[in-house]
């Protein structure tokens, strides 16, 4: 009896050693069917038209992504699939490289592609992994971004009247887009002549679609696209917590420490501008007086500021104009160019010192990293307003216009010193989710095809429509110096702002309503902050960004919001796919049955399994909610199961399976005893 109890003793022992954590993986394969819509030329014009579009994910998989299309179309979009398969993962909440992706695309039109129906990829992608099953009566178009947010596109007019042949009862479009500027060519036939004539029409799309018994509405992201097509929009809970408070402390003294240094230095300027105010004519003291009163005025307000990062750009401005002051007043005695020359020599050193102490940096965590790609795009910012002052002198420009290229060189002065702030981050000691340069690697050459893809398009719109903006060669150049650059870490950021310049040239020119794309942004922008605040991976200034967004969105200046809120949003983006969870296969929510007239594309779905110390939980990265569940069909099929952690399933069963044998066969002995 004695030896019978040992020896259960020691089996149970033995059970609970091998019991560690065990995860069983199993495999998915689901797909996904809309309509979606383009325009097409034809000899009498641009239609609409419409065409059939199936996604598929399929788990485990290495973050390939595939496309057909019939006809043929353009690599514009195979770049905008893998943006909208990227976009689809980080909204399920999985890793992009823990699946692969196929996008297939059919339509009777001479040609398809192009960004616009990126977005509506992402959504059948994003359904796919989630489980979801799309309302088939609801069509969208729209650029899906790499933050998530629906970029604008053209032909929403024609797009419009295709979703109406296709059937359907609600049409998704851009935000900002719901009134669209439609050009009509007007002929009429003078004699033997034909005078044609083009002019400027504003359709508004509600209510063109509601003559037509389609609802039109906007949706800034691709969860305002998902509640529409599933009625869940994926979204996760926002964390009960006040997003100031999340801002390490060590962050906000040193952003205290700025605006004082700035303010300090602002005055200091004024002060020699005084000195020398008595050496200017009474007319030139005059000009120059609002500069003066806006750098007091900003001053002022520095004191009364909570949000240090605020005071800190208010004292930054202070500095520009007081610095410009001084600098006209001594260009006054010395001469426009000896000032100019001056500025751009002290620049041109600092900026090589800080690219020299930059190259012995290596981002190994995410603080880090972000610190850097601010410094790089200071730098950036400097390096090219120093090169347009120094065309400007060259040229002689600044004999024409002194009262420009001093103020090019008060910014050029302020930019180069605003990099010594940042680079004194990099001294603090914030904890933060590690990343690998192999990631940032990937990331930069997504940023990279996106904008190129981005650019493409509207250069494509601006040569149809004749709309153009002035980021587009912003956004070119972004790209070509992208090209040249040796640091990592600067190439991303070239070609995040490539991609940035490229997405407000879109705006620019085809969104009407720029308050609703900059809350767009905003909001998004937000979301992601919420996200990567729930990792441990918050970053300040993506915030600060949204901050000082909404200072300008409340003195009405909308295009410089729309800016600070695209910044903060793809900023967001790109730290949520730098600290994505490490490539293996992700828990999944259980699919929902698609079912359609004529399925190319078996449905297999699953779920992942947890045991944990003999406790049994079922996990998924999204919950669905009730509403959902209502009208979906669940289908759970095994198709193959490997470990991910601890002991081997295998082993474990036999060790399970011998340990039960030998017990039976020690009560067996004991028995006969």
């Amino acid at each position: 009896m004695k030896r019978f109890l040992l020896f259960t003793l020691v089996a149970l022992l033995l059970l609970e050693v091998v019991n560690l954590d065990i995860v069983t993986s199993l495999s998915v394969d689901r797909s996904v069917e809309l309509v979606i819509v383009a325009v097409s030329s034809t000899p009498n014009g641009t239609v609409g038209v419409y065409s059939f579009l199936e996604t598929r994910v399929i788990c485990p998989g290495e973050g390939h992504v595939y496309i057909e299309t019939r006809p043929l179309t353009s690599l514009d979009t195979q770049a905008s699939a893998r943006i909208a398969a990227i976009v689809a993962a980080r909204t399920a909440g999985i890793d992009f490289y823990s699946c692969d992706y196929l996008v297939s695309i059919v339509s009777n039109a001479s040609s398809v592609g192009g960004p616009s129906a990126s977005a509506a990829i992402a959504v059948g992608l994003a359904s796919a992994l989630l489980g979801l099953k799309p309302n088939k009566s609801v069509v969208m178009t729209g650029m899906i971004n790499v933050d998530g947010t629906v970029g604008p596109v053209g032909g929403l007019v024609e797009k419009l009247e295709a979703a109406k042949e296709a059937g359907a009862n609600v049409f998704l479009v851009p935000a900002g887009q719901i009134v669209y500027p439609r050009v009509v060519v007007e002929r009429k036939r003078v004699g033997p002549m034909v005078i044609e004539r083009s002019r400027l029409l504003y359709v508004n799309l509600s209510e063109y679609g509601a003559k037509l018994g389609v609802e039109v509405h906007e949706v800034s992201s691709i969860y305002e696209a998902l509640k529409y097509f599933t009625g869940s929009s994926a979204t996760r809970a926002p964390l009960n917590v006040s997003v100031e408070k999340i801002i390490p402390q060590e962050q906000v003294e040193a952003m205290k420490r700025w605006s004082t240094r700035l303010a300090e230095k602002a005055r200091e300027m004024l002060k020699e501008y005084e000195e020398l105010e008595d050496r200017l004519p009474p007319r030139i003291v005059e000009s120059l007086k609002r500069f003066y009163n806006s750098s007091a005025e900003l001053l002022r307000g520095v004191s009364g500021i909570e949000q240090p990062y605020i005071a800190a750009t208010y004292a930054y401005r202070a500095m520009i104009n007081a610095t410009y002051l001084k600098l006209f007043a001594e260009a006054y005695t010395r001469g426009v160019e000896s000032v100019v020359e001056n500025i751009t020599s002290f620049s041109a050193k600092k900026l090589d010192e800080y690219r020299i102490l930059l190259g012995g940096y290596k981002p190994s965590d995410l603080y880090t990293f972000s610190v850097l790609v601010n410094i790089w795009s200071r730098i950036i910012e400097a390096d090219m307003t120093l090169e347009e002052l120094a065309d400007n002198v060259k040229s002689g420009f600044c004999s024409y216009s002194p009262e420009t290229c001093i103020y090019q060189a008060a910014m050029l002065y302020a930019r180069t010193l605003s990099v010594e702030d940042w680079i004194g981050l990099l001294e603090l000691r914030v904890v933060s989710p590690e990343i690998s340069v192999l990631r940032i690697e990937e990331v930069t050459r997504l940023l990279l095809d996106a904008a190129q893809s981005e650019l493409n398009y509207v250069q494509l719109l601006s040569s149809e429509t004749g709309r153009t903006s002035v980021y587009v060669n912003s956004a070119a150049n972004m790209l070509i110096r992208a090209s040249s650059a040796e640091d990592l870490v600067e190439k991303l950021v070239y070609a995040l702002k490539a991609l940035m310049y490229a997405s407000l040239s879109i705006h620019e020119a085809f969104t009407l309503d720029k308050h609703a794309a900059a809350e767009a942004l905003r909001s998004t922008a937000l979301l992601q902050l919420y996200e990567l605040a729930s990792r441990g991976a918050f970053v300040a200034a993506n915030y600060l960004y949204v901050l000082l967004g909404d200072v300008h969105v409340e003195k009405g200046d909308v295009e410089t919001a729309l800016y600070l809120y695209e910044e903060a949003s793809f900023l967001a983006s790109l730290y949520t796919m730098l600290t994505a969870p490490p490539r293996t296969a992700t828990a999944l929510p259980t699919a929902t049955t698609i079912t359609s007239k004529t399925p190319r594309i078996s449905v297999v779905t699953s779920t992942t399994i947890v045991t944990r110390k003999s406790t049994m939980t079922v996990t998924a990265t999204v919950a669905i909610t009730s509403s959902i569940t209502k009208f979906t069909t669940v289908t759970t099929t095994v198709a193959t199961t490997t470990p991910r952690f601890g002991v081997p399933l295998t082993l474990f069963g036999s060790v399970v399976a011998a340990l039960v044998v030998l017990w039976f066969l020690s009560l067996v002995l004991m028995m006969k005893r």
